[in-house]
């Protein structure tokens, strides 16, 4: 079936390149001032062929594709300077050619600073000899990334990124088992972590605006993404970004709550041990810190024994709510009400002790009135203990996700 694919590969590319000409003419002049100019050396067949996927084999569709991908980088390449040598994120066992050309010094403190919130690594390779691109999405500060430049310097630097994979693949394939030629990146999405904070909208416009751009310039640079730790509420951000992915891209997603399945794809010594892997590279192989403003942090509460805590939040039609909430040691009795403005009181979560000191319990609900969600954590049944809850509260409205109008009151005597 292989043997019959390349076939069928290398007549479409044939056809592709009897039907226009002029775009094939064109693809290999930009090639030769790319390579010229150290970007990656692949060749103007394997860069047809990526378009030709992306397209289903339609020699008039990869054309398009590619006359847009040519228009866009001439004009981009004229108006921006664009160099992804030195590395502009860490990266771990893999081998780049050396600088040719100066830093741009304004350039590089904005990449200073979103690498401060943006935790990435372009850490050695899987077993096939690909790359593995590692994002610990679950630690990253979205509202730090986007307050650090505006879309343009972002779009700037994501671009540095993406070249600077495509020269990865030239390396590595240097050194791929059985001088395979490498086509593609192995990602990993890191989860834990991720909460109701990374819910930030112009962070979330952001990311899927790269994806949308890096389907049609850099297609077909995916070999596979694997998404793991992913926490309950992870659906919520799936929706999210699903729309943006052609169908070829989720077909290459493999979305898991443990990571133990990376060790079928890449050896232990090549995967960090946060991900259950044996590496561990000096200074670590992609270090975090605590960047999220305050903000954007859980609220934490004690609630006495015999101690009702409510919050109440206002939300207009069509908007979505999430939350999620925990307590250190003990369970706690927790229900959610909507209380529409017509007066009438509906139940979205029956009232019931929940074991939240063995796991952050999640959720979201979204009502088509307008009313006030009102959050209900119970410790009258308590009469010996108080309890420590951490809980996080947000509404989309419709645009952005935010804290929303919340009011707290005790019941019963409490400590707040």
């Amino acid at each position: 079936v292989g043997a019959m694919a390349e076939q069928q590969v290398d007549v479409d590319i044939r056809e592709l390149k009897a039907q226009f000409p002029e775009v094939v003419s064109r693809l290999a002049s930009v090639q030769a001032d790319r390579r010229a100019k150290g970007f990656s050396k692949v060749s103007d067949d394997e860069v047809l062929e990526k378009f030709l996927v992306a397209r289903n084999g339609v020699a008039a569709d990869a054309a398009a594709m590619l006359t847009g991908y040519l228009d866009w980088w001439l004009d981009y390449s004229a108006n921006t300077v664009i160099r992804p040598i030195p590395p502009v994120i860490r990266t771990a066992g893999i081998q780049f050619p050396p600088a040719t050309e100066p830093v741009d010094p304004e350039f590089e403190r904005f990449r200073r600073e979103v690498m401060r919130h943006y935790f990435i690594v372009l850490h050695k390779t899987d077993k096939m000899g690909n790359p593995i691109l590692i994002e610990r999405t679950g630690q990253c500060n979205g509202r730090g990334i986007v307050a650090a430049g505006d879309l343009d310097q972002l779009f700037r630097l994501h671009i540095h990124i993406m070249e600077l994979l495509q020269i990865s693949f030239d390396q590595c394939s240097l050194t791929s088992p059985g001088g395979r030629r490498v086509r593609g990146q192995t990602g990993i999405f890191d989860l834990s972590g991720l909460g109701l904070h990374h819910m930030y909208m112009p962070a979330v416009r952001t990311f899927t605006h790269m994806i949308k751009h890096d389907q049609e310039l850099y297609p077909e640079s995916l070999e596979k993404l694997f998404v793991v730790n992913a926490p309950r509420i992870f659906p919520m951000f799936w929706r999210l970004v699903k729309p943006f992915l052609n169908q070829r891209t989720v077909d290459k997603v493999v979305i898991a709550s443990n990571p133990k399945i990376l060790l079928d794809y890449i050896d232990a010594e090549n995967l960090p041990t946060f991900l259950g892997g044996r590496c561990e590279c000096a200074g670590g192989c992609c270090p975090v810190e605590d960047t999220t403003a305050s903000d954007d942090k859980p609220v934490q509460v004690k609630i006495a024994r015999g101690a009702t805590y409510k919050v109440d939040v206002e939300a207009s039609p069509d908007t979505c709510l999430a939350y999620e909430f925990s307590t250190i040691d003990h369970d706690i009795g927790f229900s959610l009400l909507f209380m529409g403005a017509d007066g009438v009181t509906s139940i979205l979560v029956p009232s019931e002790r929940v074991k939240s000191q063995a796991e952050t319990i999640q959720g979201e609900h979204t009502f088509s009135q307008q009313g006030t969600y009102c959050f209900v954590w119970d410790n009258s049944y308590s009469k010996m203990r108080g309890k420590n809850i951490t809980y996080l509260i947000r509404t989309s409205a419709p645009d952005l996700m935010s804290p929303g109008a919340q009011t707290a009151h005790v019941e019963g005597g409490a400590d707040a």
